[in-house]
């Protein structure tokens, strides 16, 4: 929302009772008002977060506005659709002893940074070793020490729009950052011995034995692990156990938590530092969104926020006012100390949401989060954002001493 001018210096941080304006009084204290006929999912949305603790002083709105800021700069990665991505792997970050196998051939080569790795070529690791394996430029895994993994296939399709990846890890330890693509035939799939992990968009680590038992931990989005007949899906936060014989079991090592997010911009806002400086990990972030998401919306699941250097995605699943996967690309612009969240265009399943739909939700989406930036104003002018894989970090200049 445009300000008339600059703002005041204050001589309080945001939050002290002594400069801001009384928050006004709710007609019946406690009751939730009654939503309208016909009222639409993402209304309801805006309307239970306006009523939720995040929202009930002014200082919280500040803190909110900032960290949720990384959610609507994301650039959606429409480059997906558009770019024909090279089919192979690229290994980068050697370190201490890697060799590479080519497909048909039992001997093992030094591997050198930036080798292609192509289907059914096998690269392994020796003690204090390690290597990253690149896929279309945006996903990521990285192999740990005594490691060896198959990249089984790697092809694009539709002109670069559908982006499939098989990983084999037949002992060790790697870590997968699977960045979601915009259409939903895209896949990840990490097999061992002894399971088949498959992902849209997710971010896991994944151990093997010697025996072939399997550890499989979901740090951010989602999975669906296959054990023989058996499917598991896990969420953030899930571990998968598989042995040796295939027998499955689960269990919940951490709960997406939107307070240390909150606990951290509400630090950067009382630093004594001149400069106004928030950096947020992407697992924060997710963390972030996946516990808002649970606890506030009941017509979308599985939110995920990827950051790129200088782009970034935001996706999940809906189920009304009809059922998709959607992906949303967002720019935004600083202007004179303010931010211009512009979202550019929504997709579902791959395809444009029909207009009447797309342009609702983008108006609603943009006014309300720009009245949450307008508080925001009053204590910070934004100088800087930086977005990088995996994290962003914003900049402003204090308002207030």
């Amino acid at each position: 929302m445009a300000q008339e001018g600059k703002q005041p210096v204050s001589v309080n941080p945001p939050g002290a009772e002594s400069s801001l304006p009384a928050e006004p009084a709710s007609d019946v204290a406690g009751v939730e008002p009654v939503p309208a006929p016909q009222e639409k999912p993402w209304a309801r949305l805006w309307r239970r977060l306006g009523d939720s603790f995040l929202f009930r002083t002014r200082r919280r709105r500040v803190v909110v506005a900032v960290v949720a800021l990384p959610i609507l700069c994301c650039v959606g990665y429409l480059l997906a659709g558009v770019v024909a991505f090279p089919s192979v792997a690229t290994l980068t970050d050697l370190k201490g002893v890697v060799q590479k196998q080519k497909e048909g051939t039992t001997e093992w080569q030094v591997a050198q940074n930036y080798d292609r790795v192509r289907d059914n070529d096998r690269v392994r690791t020796e003690d204090l070793s390690g290597a990253t394996l690149v896929f279309f430029d945006v996903s990521k895994v990285e192999l740990g020490e005594n490691t060896d993994v198959s990249v089984v296939e790697v092809s694009s399709r539709r002109g670069g729009s559908v982006a499939n990846v098989v990983l084999k890890t037949w002992a060790g330890r790697t870590w997968v950052r699977a960045v979601r693509f915009v259409d939903p035939a895209s896949t990840f799939r990490v097999d061992t011995p002894t399971a088949s992990t498959v992902v849209r968009g997710a971010r896991l680590a994944v151990e093997v034995a010697e025996d072939g038992s399997t550890r499989i931990d979901v740090e951010q989005g989602s999975a669906t692990v296959t054990v023989g007949q058996q499917r598991v899906e896990l969420t953030m936060g899930q571990r998968a156990n598989i042995s040796s014989e295939a027998v499955v079991s689960t269990e919940q090592v951490f709960t997406p938590d939107m307070q240390p997010l909150i606990e951290k911009g509400q630090a950067a806002l009382d630093s004594p530092e001149k400069e106004f400086r928030l950096e947020i990990e992407e697992q924060e972030l997710n963390q972030f969104l996946v516990a808002y998401v649970n606890d506030y919306v009941t017509f979308a699941s599985d939110p995920q926020v990827w950051l790129l250097k200088d782009m970034g995605i935001i996706g999940g699943k809906i189920t009304e006012p009809f059922e998709a996967e959607v992906t949303i690309a967002v720019s935004i612009l600083a202007e004179n100390g303010q931010l211009r969240p512009q979202i550019r265009s929504v997709s579902a399943g791959g395809l444009p949401i029909p207009g009447q739909l797309a342009d609702g939700l983008i108006s609603l989406l943009t006014r309300a989060y720009e009245s949450y930036l307008a508080d925001t104003y009053q204590w910070l002018e934004f100088t800087e954002v930086q977005m990088e894989e995996g994290r962003v970090v914003v900049k402003a200049n204090r308002l207030y001493r």
